[in-house]
């Protein structure tokens, strides 16, 4: 009976979950191994040697005549902590938004809009139920198919709610003729715009954006808040404000540990796709002033380059284990199925012993 009570024991160990638990925790465990909000590595475009120069040589809208600009860039100089906060979290993504307004050929003031909007938080709420990134209400965001649902809401995804933002503008100024225009419908609708432009008309008056005094103050301080913060990214200094020109992406070394400990295979992978990216770009890709190939592109290239070395032999002591423990599973296995043979014997033995148990 000794010996029958070992082998439920050895049958009982077999089928608990214990040798499904590396495996399981490997595949629950996701890497963190992209900036938020990207799905996939060929989704983050490359770093430029400097973004904010790029921006600056898009701009391309005329400056606005108003004390309401001097007012908000009084009220950003004064928040240089603010400032600071929008740009770390915009490097996230305005790449991939300055790439998809120059697609459009739409003036780069556009891809600051959302420090405006939402200061590049890409879950940011309003107390009007605007969400996201470019802050769409429910009804303007179902308009440019964001579906919204208990499980999903487009509005906070940064590619989907960028096409349907530069989308929506793009209608606004075919439809107003102006991009301050534009920007004022973005803020408080096409109808709020278009009755004070009818007012104004009404009364013999302009109908450009500074004359439209029936506009909501919100609104009529909305695109001062744009030429404010544009006027801060094209010359810094002039309000007190240091603005890094690298537009590199910074490497975390402990969300990449994180990354390779859940998914060594996916992280190797990951690494492999952006060092290919990179030396492509380093072999082609040089400064629009100088003519030169950026140190930062050299400097990325040798940080991938270590990394992919430690990735390497993290994988080799992967496989290694894992080749270890497939040995021991399967020696396991076929002990236990001997111990199962040995128990079917046994109780067969038992069974002709008493023959009134089988009945």
């Amino acid at each position: 009976m000794r010996d029958l009570r070992t082998i439920a024991a050895l049958l009982a160990l077999a089928a608990a979950p214990a040798f499904a638990a590396a495996d399981a925790a490997s595949a629950d465990a996701a890497p963190q191994a992209l900036p938020p909000a990207f799905d996939e590595v060929d989704d983050v475009p490359m770093p430029d040697p400097d973004l904010w120069s790029r921006i600056r040589f898009g701009f391309a809208l005329e400056p606005l005549d108003s004390p309401l600009v001097a007012e908000q860039e009084d009220w950003y100089a004064s928040r240089p902590d603010y400032i600071k906060r929008f740009v770390d979290r915009g490097s996230l993504y305005l790449h991939y938004i300055v790439e998809q307004v120059e697609k459009r050929h739409m003036p780069t003031e556009i891809a600051l809009l959302p420090v405006i909007e939402s200061a590049f938080t890409p879950k940011a709420a309003s107390r009007a139920k605007a969400s996201g990134l470019w802050q769409f209400i429910p009804s303007t965001g179902k308009n440019f198919g964001l579906k919204q649902t208990w499980w999903v809401d487009k509005r906070n995804d940064i590619m989907a709610a960028t096409d349907a933002a530069l989308s929506y503008l793009e209608r606004l100024h075919e439809q107003f003729g102006s991009w301050e225009l534009a920007l004022a419908a973005y803020n408080c609708g096409e109808g709020c715009v278009s009755r004070a432009i009818a007012w104004n008309q009404k009364h013999g008056l302009p109908t450009d954006y500074l004359s439209l005094t029936r506009l909501p103050p919100e609104t009529r301080a909305y695109v001062p808040k744009l030429m404010a913060v544009k006027n801060i990214v094209l010359s810094p200094a002039t309000y007190g404000i240091a603005i890094q020109a690298d537009g590199t992406i910074k490497f975390d070394s402990a969300k990449f540990q994180a990354a390779l400990a859940s998914d060594p295979a996916g992280t190797v992978a990951a690494v492999q796709t952006i060092a290919s990216r990179v030396q492509a770009v380093s072999a082609t890709a040089s400064d629009p002033v100088t003519g030169t190939v950026t140190a930062s592109i050299s400097s990325q290239q040798t940080q991938i380059t270590n990394d992919q070395s430690a990735v390497s032999n993290w994988t080799t002591m992967l496989a290694a284990k894992r080749k270890l423990l497939t040995a021991q599973y399967t020696a396991l296995v076929t002990t236990l199925g001997q111990l199962q043979n040995e128990q079917n014997y046994l109780t067969q033995q038992i069974n002709a012993m008493n023959p009134s148990s089988s009945n």
